[in-house]
């Protein structure tokens, strides 16, 4: 973890994982890898299958808290938590697992599992302890988000 040994930067890492962890009710929590691929490379792989799943199976707005971590080769690694707004029994892991391998010819291996609310906010305080973090919306771009902007947030994927 990037802030264990610095006080303040671990008061600061966990104040925010307290906020992310106040500000859905996350469902899911993907742990993503490449086999080689660049942070823009990674990045493009990460939306792609976010936007895959908000489109085509969820077909609703996924919000999603990430983090970015580098392996010891190098290459990007993802945390992400996942949240929508009804309860699917159309997603699981298998198949979001599935889905990743698919998104491109660089994703690695995935393992998601449900989010452990019982473990309060260290899962979120785990997710954004690396360098970059970020939350964002993956858009199912239905009608009303078609007409110009995402009705979720002007910002979404």
């Amino acid at each position: 973890m990037a802030n264990q040994h610095n006080p303040l930067a671990r008061r600061a890492t966990e104040a925010m994982g307290d906020f992310v962890y106040d500000y859905r009710r996350w469902r899911w929590i993907a742990h993503l890898t490449f086999k080689d691929a660049t942070a823009f490379t990674a990045e493009r792989a990460f939306r792609r299958w976010l936007c895959f799943i908000a489109q085509r199976v969820i077909r609703d707005h996924v919000i999603v808290a990430w983090g970015t971590e580098p392996q010891r080769r190098g290459v990007p690694h993802y945390h992400a938590l996942l949240y929508w707004p009804w309860d699917s029994q159309v997603f699981n892991a298998d198949l979001g697992e599935a889905i990743w391998s698919a998104a491109d010819y660089n994703t690695g291996w995935a393992r998601i599992e449900k989010y452990d609310h019982s473990r309060g906010s260290g899962g979120t305080q785990y997710v954004i302890d690396h360098d970059v973090y970020d939350l964002n919306v993956a858009c199912p771009r239905a009608a009303k988000c078609r007409r110009s902007v995402c009705s979720e947030s002007p910002g979404a994927w």
